[in-house]
């Protein structure tokens, strides 16, 4: 679980920086925002988070700012960005004068605001404690130790998304949840986002909420596999001969099903992450098979070499008109599934953490 505070391109950071809430009442003519900067600031952009537009830009005197916003719109949700010193906050328009620190990541001075920033304080503090159990766990060299030490970090992730679940679940009827969900789609179980997008909650219809729908909609043939045993496919090794995928799914063992080609990057970025966890696992029966889409086979042969992935690999050469690929309906790379040792497909879209996760919970580390 890696909450990491104030960094903008983090789903758990946005949540536990961001969760500001919404009011109901009047808010008058005026919305003022008082803020304290870190040492350093020179400026804050204002940001619209409906549309992702810098709406305007506040100048930092003395590591203090202020901020006016004329008839502001209620349940208008502002974001507060220094770029240089990589933090943010989100306001939402529901009183008359909030504070912001943007260095401890929090806006308050409305009730609701108090409200999300106690929960901010609750989450790190719920982070902290994890991050000690994680040293424990790096530095433990007892594999039984090891083992519970890992349960325990599990157990706080589950406790963060639970906490989300929880917040969404209480606020069915205002905005924030459609920023709380734009921000953690990625980690949340895709059913219980998908019935949050089926519900026609007011959060539904801001125009913050359609990425997530457009998340869902995308994942919906994916997630369709979970539970289907795999099809077979066919397609030739490194040196040329042909092999099918039944010849090594269903066979007892855990095989995670690779979709990937050298000229994808994100695919690349991903690989490392792979084959961490196959010379973890492949000890207790664990396997990976890739197939790639590549068209080129030096450049496949290449950068399976040169990644030192040397685990089974498959390919017609056939890029996006690959029959594999059509097979399974794949519409982006990298993407995966995993098959337990009858050939079910029990995870689809593992990617990182998740992939890392699953293995564990699969294999008891």
């Amino acid at each position: 679980m890696k909450i990491k505070m104030l960094r903008l391109h983090s789903a758990l950071s946005a949540l536990l920086i961001t969760l500001v809430a919404c009011a109901q009442s009047p808010i008058g003519n005026e919305l003022k925002i008082k803020g304290k900067a870190s040492a350093g600031a020179e400026q804050i952009v204002v940001y619209d988070l409906e549309t992702m537009k810098p709406i305007d830009t506040i100048k930092v005197v003395g590591n203090e700012f202020v901020y006016s916003v004329a008839n502001p719109e209620k349940e208008k949700m502002l974001g507060l960005v220094d770029a240089k010193l990589r933090q943010q906050v989100a306001v939402v328009t529901d009183g008359n004068e909030v504070e912001v620190d943007m260095s401890m990541g929090i806006a308050k001075g409305t009730p609701l605001n108090d409200r999300m920033a106690a929960l901010t304080t609750s989450l790190l503090a719920l982070n902290d404690k994890y991050r000690k159990i994680e040293a424990g766990y790096h530095e433990e060299t007892d594999s039984a130790v090891r083992a519970d030490l890992r349960k325990r970090m599990a157990g706080f992730e589950r406790e963060v998304m639970d906490t989300m679940y929880a917040f969404i679940d209480r606020n069915q009827d205002n905005i924030l949840p459609a920023y709380v969900m734009v921000t953690t789609a990625q980690g949340m179980d895709y059913d219980r986002l998908a019935k949050y997008v089926a519900s026609g909650a007011k959060y539904t219809k801001s125009a913050m909420f359609a990425p997530v729908k457009q998340y869902v909609d995308y994942m919906r043939p994916s997630m369709e596999w979970v539970g289907k045993r795999f099809v077979d496919v066919r397609g030739n090794d490194l040196g040329g001969k042909a092999h099918k995928l039944s010849e090594y799914v269903g066979k007892g063992n855990y095989v995670l099903v690779d979709f990937w080609a050298s000229w994808c990057g994100p695919c690349m970025k991903e690989m490392p992450a792979v084959k961490g966890c196959w010379q973890k696992y492949r000890s207790k029966g664990f396997e990976v098979v890739g197939i790639s889409l590549d068209n080129d086979a030096a450049k496949w042969r290449a950068a399976v070499d040169g990644g030192g992935y040397d685990w089974k690999h498959i390919s017609d050469l056939g890029g996006w008109k690959s029959a594999a690929a059509s097979t399974y309906g794949v519409q982006s790379i990298p993407w995966n599934f995993l098959c337990d040792g009858t050939g079910k497909i029990v995870a689809v879209s593992l990617r990182g953490e998740q992939l890392s996760r699953k293995l564990a919970e699969i294999y008891g580390e």
